[in-house]
């Protein structure tokens, strides 16, 4: 999507991480009703998008 080649490394479990997440997205519902759920890819897609678009006014806005 990007064109990046992440390198993965498959490390073993660390303490506190949660191996099945069995979370409920109904508390999002309530206060977001009209957000319709999208792909994971399209949702990466826009959120590069806007990256994309507004990395060169965030540098800029850093560099003050």
């Amino acid at each position: 999507m990007s064109g990046a080649r992440p390198e993965v490394e498959h490390r073993e479990p660390r303490r506190g991480d949660v191996p099945h997440s069995q979370a409920d997205n109904a508390s999002l519902r309530t206060l977001f009703p009209n957000v319709e759920p999208v792909s994971l890819e399209q949702g990466l897609g826009e959120t590069l998008a806007w990256f994309q678009q507004e990395l060169p006014a965030i540098r800029a806005a850093g560099a003050r």
